[in-house]
């Protein structure tokens, strides 16, 4: 009601106000056409919908009524997703699917991304259901006619949404179902359609799997051409990710020097606070570099310097990166013992996360460390093990360093870093 006098007092006080505003004609309609927007899932901005200015003093109030409309959708697909995520997952697609009214909001869509999102650097197998199940959500806005296409925002997200199960997938292992997952995404009629900073986060996202198979030269051409896009539109947080990836490219092609400049621009970009996780990303990769350049002395000292950083921080995959990072650094200092117990320690922590493609690499890495112990009988049979396990997964340079490992050949010790950003 204030709101309502302050606008008749304005009306009352400036005759030109009056007749711009007389102009502009009653949004009465317009206020419709937004609530029935949010309904067939062409929402905009939550800005855009606050800032519509009303005409008349009676428009007022129903703008406010806009307004608590808006807030209570929000509130219930909070309801909703609290209700689908204590729903045991093998039951959450039958819950959406015979339900008649709810789950059915583009607001439970995003926030079940965002959950996935979230969560797939420390239960991969999660995230990927929750990101499966946007597409269930988005199924009730499928137009009716024949000919009529989903509503933009609603193409967005499904896209999205199967990015984010294929690197859900990706890291969880199993890098052939990520593949074809990519694929058929790029392969969807919709996907020239999508927004270039879209194309630009699946671009990124997808490099990660080319880094995972070790086919170096697609992933910097991805991450290139993401890399551009977040130039253009100014994004310095997915600009940093992107410079960050491109670093870890090059210093497992045996680059370590290129790696440190990625990582320099990378810290150059960040707009973010000294305690960000993307910096924390950044000194996981430098370590990884110092190591690479012989500089085991340097990396220790920039482990011991940020072990408050990981000890704040509870993600759990944390844990497992920085026990891989000591083991490194162990290795390198020559104490094999406790370089093996380190990354013994960091496999199981991948094995308990279900990062089972890092926990390989890192019973890779404690294989080297078994051989600089002496443990012949042992690491052979661990080696033979790996080779499968790499072979299955398409990765052939891993198998062929698990195969020196058989051999008896002590190769370099590569820590590869986990693409969680």
């Amino acid at each position: 009601m204030n709101a309502v006098r302050t606008h008749s007092r304005l009306l009352d006080v400036c005759s030109t106000c009056a007749e711009a505003w007389a102009e502009l004609g009653s949004l009465d309609a317009a206020l419709r056409q937004r609530l029935q927007a949010l309904d067939n899932g062409q929402r905009q901005d939550a800005g855009d919908e606050l800032g519509v200015l009303p005409a008349a003093p009676c428009d007022v109030e129903r703008q406010e009524a806009l307004v608590a409309e808006l807030r209570r959708r929000h509130t219930r697909a909070l309801e909703e997703k609290s209700e689908l995520l204590r729903t045991p997952p093998h039951r959450r697609a039958a819950k959406i699917r015979h339900a008649r009214r709810r789950f059915r909001s583009v607001l439970l869509a995003e926030m079940l991304l965002a959950e996935s999102i979230r969560r797939s650097a420390q239960d991969p197998e999660e995230a990927a259901s929750l990101a499966h199940l946007v597409a269930r959500v988005l199924a009730g806005f499928e137009e009716p006619a024949a000919g009529f296409p989903a509503p933009r925002r609603v193409v967005v997200l499904r896209a999205r949404a199967a990015a984010h199960v294929a690197n859900a997938t990706r890291v969880g292992g199993d890098l052939s179902e990520a593949d074809r997952l990519y694929a058929e995404l790029r392969q969807d009629d919709s996907f020239a359609t999508l927004p270039t900073a879209v194309q630009a986060e699946i671009d990124r996202l997808e490099a990660s799997l080319r880094y995972d198979q070790r086919r170096f030269p697609e992933a910097e051409a991805l991450l290139g051409r993401a890399a551009e896009v977040y130039r253009e539109v100014g994004d310095r947080d997915a600009l940093a990710r992107t410079y960050i990836k491109r670093g870890i490219v090059r210093g497992s092609q045996g680059r370590a020097e290129e790696m440190m400049d990625w990582l320099e621009a990378a810290a150059a970009a960040l707009d973010t606070t000294d305690d960000s996780w993307l910096h924390l990303c950044i000194v996981n990769a430098r370590i990884n570099g110092l190591c690479d350049l012989g500089r085991y002395g340097e990396a220790d000292r920039l482990l011991a310097d940020n072990l408050h950083r990981y000890t704040a921080n509870e993600e759990a995959h944390l844990n497992a990166i920085y026990r891989g990072l000591e083991g490194r650094v162990a290795l390198g200092l020559g104490d094999a013992r406790a370089a093996e117990d380190a990354f013994a320690a960091s496999q199981q922590r991948f094995e308990d996360l279900g990062r089972l493609y890092d926990a390989a690499h890192m019973a890779l890495l404690r294989a080297h460390a078994m051989l600089a112990n002496g443990e012949t009988t042992r690491v052979r049979r661990l080696a033979a093990e790996l080779v499968m396990q790499f072979e299955r997964r398409g990765v052939v340079s891993e198998a062929v360093k698990a195969l020196d490992i058989i051999r008896g050949s002590e190769t370099s010790a590569t820590l590869p870093l986990p693409h969680s950003i």
